[in-house]
Parts: C-alpha cells; structure tokens; sequence
C-alpha cells in the first residue's frame, strides 16, 4: 500500500533519519523496527531525540529544528500527562512542523483476522480534537451558552462547551492530500465519513468539498454516515477501501478498523504536511503496563518503518518489509490477533528479519 510519493533516485550515502523513541513499549518497538529498516541493506543514520516528560518540555526546540533538518522521523509513542501538567507532545510536534495530514494504513494478515485493507486519512488540525473549549463556569462558556440562546438553542446553564470547527480551507486542503494519495496507493473510491444529518455546517461542508474535489479528479467518490460505515467495517470489511474524514472520526475508525485486523498494534501510520517532511509512527499508545516484559507488538511500527524506507525513495526496501510482514503473520496463528502476552517483540522481529526477500535488490 503506497502512500508516500517515491523519490526519483535515493542519495548516494546514507539516509539520516530522526528517531524518537517515545514512552511505554516505544524504545522496544522502535529499535525492533530500526533492526529491520537495517536488516534491509538500505544504509541509514540514526539522530536520536527527546519529546514530551523525558524532554522535560513537551515539544523542544532542538527537536523540531533536527526533524526539520532530518526531513523525515521515526517516533514512537509519547505519552501525554493525565493531570494537564504538560500540553500534548503528539499534537504540538504536529502542530509546530506543520503536519497536518495523518494517514493510517490498517491490513490483516492470517485467515483468523478479518479481511481488512484500508486506507484511511484525517485532518488533525480542527474537529473537536483541536481543543476549543470553555469550562462551565468560564465568562466564555456563558457567552456562548448567551448567544446559543439569542439563537433559539438554548444549552443548559451548567454546560461546558466545545467547539467543533471545520474550515473551507482545511477541508480542501486533506481532500487534496486524499486524491494524490488515492493515486498512488491505486484506490479508486474515496469515502467520506461524516454526520450532516446532525452538522450540516461542518459535516456538510467537508462533504460537499470532497465531492467536489474528488469528482474533478475523476475518482469515485462515496458520502457514508460514520455510525453507518462503522457497521460497515464489520459486517462488510472488504467493501472498505479508503476512508477521508474530520479528526474524531478518522481516529475512531481507524482502531475500530485496527481491532478487526488484529489489534491497534498492527496499525502503521504517518504524518504529512504541504511539503516533503513526514512522521512515520505507529497507531497505539505507550501501553506502560507492558513496556518492559519484551511482548509488545512491533508490527505497527514495522510497518510504520517501511512507509518511511517507501517516502525515501527505496519502494524496493519498503515492498520487502511488507511481504516480510505478511509471510510471517500468515504464519502466525490467527494473524496478529491475541494476547499481548502471545507476541514476543525479539522473535517476531527476528521472523520478520529472516523472511526479509534478500534476492530484491534493495540499496
């Protein structure tokens, strides 16, 4: 599943990539998957860096001037502080390299796991993700709950409010971003999630332009409730084949998509901007109740890893990854489906190293 552009021709020497290892189970399942990046032949260079509590600031500066400098970064997970002591580091290192764009690519591998092969792709800088929002007793919460009623809607008097937002422009801007990404992963279809029937404003407005965008670029283009598409992913995951939706959407659907092909652990994932810096990351969290035990499912941010080797123009290296992948979870007993106890991270990075096609050249 292509989703990066392929460069035309790779750098002579070796590719410095950036590297966060993140909180939890990220150290573990990052360096399984800069094993295998290795394991590859495709020559790299690693520029370890810090994020979030292990920073001591969530978004450093040294941090995001090295991404930049990189052009590309391998992340793992980055815990976000429960108590409010610290802004989000995902959201903020998002926000201050401009990656607006999150693609998620979810394919089951086994004949246990459900027939799942979907693309899916999110705004992330608007919805209801974006944080907007008044505690109840906040002067703006009762501005609003005022203006609300001056409209004929009045909210209860001790509401807190949050806003969802969606703008022309970022709408446009993703359904740009899906087409191109459409082409390169051959997906002839782009389905829009959505909710009109309760928020023609904004729900209305992301579909109307994506019909719009994605009827000129001569694709087909599908408008689905996302309770509706929801059911559909699970009575009928086959019939699924790209998905383009607002924030809170595109990432409920994306783990319900995930747990049908086996757990959020085998979801792999980047994020885009305008231009060519990119992300790559694994859909699931820290998980800190199993970092440490050497059972964390490293598939995702495999997966992950060969979206990034794709995206530096080595498609041959990316393409050996995945089969890799495939051969050994086909092998595996119900795919990637079971216990986090059942996967052991060494051995299936091992497996997925010794499946590795060697005879494809890959530098």
């Amino acid at each position: 599943m292509s989703v990066s552009a392929d460069a035309a021709a790779p750098p002579a020497g070796p590719h410095t990539v950036a590297v966060i290892p993140g909180d939890g189970i990220g150290p573990e399942v990052i360096a399984a998957t800069q094993r295998v990046m290795e394991a590859t032949g495709v020559p790299l260079r690693w520029c370890p860096l810090p994020l979030g509590a292990q920073a001591g600031d969530p978004v450093p500066r040294d941090t995001v001037d090295a991404i930049r400098r990189c052009g590309i970064a391998l992340k793992g997970p980055v815990a976000t502080a429960q108590d409010g002591s610290m802004a989000s580091p995902n959201v903020g290192l998002r926000r201050a390299l401009g990656l607006r764009f999150q693609v998620r690519t979810v394919q089951s591998f086994g004949a246990a796991a459900a027939p799942v092969d979907v693309l899916i792709i999110r705004e992330t800088t608007e919805d209801l993700y974006a944080g907007v929002g008044f505690d109840v007793d906040s002067a703006q919460a009762a501005e609003l709950r005022r203006l609300c009623g001056d409209a004929g809607m009045p909210l209860p008097a001790d509401s807190g409010v949050s806003v969802k937002y969606l703008s022309i422009s970022a709408c446009e801007a993703v359904w740009r971003f899906a087409v191109d990404a459409a082409r390169r992963a051959e997906r002839s279809t782009l389905t829009a999630a959505h909710k009109t029937a309760v928020m023609p404003h904004t729900d209305g407005l992301f579909v109307r332009a994506g019909r719009r965008i994605v009827t000129d670029a001569g694709l087909g283009f599908d408008a689905v409730a996302v309770d509706t598409l929801a059911a559909q992913l699970v009575s009928r995951p086959a019939s699924v084949g790209m998905i383009v939706a607002p924030n809170l959407y595109g990432d409920v659907l994306a783990d319900l998509a995930g747990a049908l092909a086996g757990g959020v652990g085998v979801v792999a994932g980047a994020n885009h901007g305008d231009g060519a810096l990119a992300v790559f990351e694994a859909a699931h969290g820290a998980a800190w109740r199993h970092a440490g035990r050497g059972t964390a499912n490293p598939v995702g941010a495999i997966l992950s890893g060969a979206m990034a080797l794709r995206h530096l123009g080595e498609p041959a290296a990316a393409d050996a990854v995945v089969r890799a992948v495939a051969a050994v979870g086909e092998r595996h007993a119900g795919g990637w489906r079971g216990t986090p106890t059942s996967v052991r991270t060494a051995e299936v990075t091992s497996a997925v190293i010794a499946a590795l096609d060697h005879g494809t050249s890959v530098t």
